[in-house]
């Protein structure tokens, strides 16, 4: 375990929404995302490991030694079995949820919910300019009723306006490509831990 998890940009936006107050609904939904839980649960699993080291001293009693020595011996043999064994599993858990804090840190993902709305918005725009050059297409098609299909789609002002969709489309695209591999990494991420 190491001690610069907090230090992580990762961490440090998910820490101020790890207990947020009920009445501000934006630190709630940023509280909610599931980026959020690792962090929660690592603050947890250290809170507990903390705990249970003290416990552990609870189970030892000071006995005199040679000379100004002391020594310390087991007195509660069963329960110090026990929190041994909840230190080891506590410890395995916070290690693999550093693990996944490094890794999600390292992709820079930002809020699972800011994913989602980047990809929901540039499907939606794909779609919009798609509709738009149908749309253009049977317009200007209209317009210029004496000529063919593909020599109204010929007009200025139609292969001005389809570049610009198609530059949009094709931005929109770029986004995807980056952002669903995204996604499914953060998600396979985070189910790794169980969050």
């Amino acid at each position: 375990m190491s001690e610069n998890i907090e230090g992580l940009p990762f961490v440090q936006a998910r820490l101020p929404y790890i207990n947020p107050s009920t009445q501000d609904t934006r630190a709630q939904r940023y509280a909610s995302d599931r980026t959020t839980a690792p962090v929660r649960r690592w603050i947890a699993a250290r809170t507990e490991l903390r705990i249970c080291r003290t416990e552990t001293i609870s189970c030892l009693e000071a006995k005199p030694g040679r000379g100004l020595a002391v020594t310390l011996e087991i007195c509660e043999p069963e329960r110090f079995d026990d929190l041994q064994k909840t230190k080891a599993s506590l410890q395995e858990e916070i290690a693999k949820l550093e693990d996944v804090l490094r890794q999600l840190d390292a992709l820079g993902c930002g809020w699972l919910f800011e994913i989602v709305q980047r990809i929901q918005s540039a499907d939606t725009n794909d779609i919009r300019q798609r509709s738009n050059i149908a749309s253009w297409a049977a317009f200007y098609t209209s317009k210029n009723k004496r000529a063919s299909p593909e020599e109204a789609m010929q007009d200025p002002e139609f292969v001005k306006k389809r570049a610009v969709a198609e530059e949009e489309m094709a931005r929109s695209k770029a986004d995807l490509e980056t952002l669903r591999p995204l996604l499914s990494e953060v998600s396979a991420l985070l189910s790794k831990v169980g969050c």
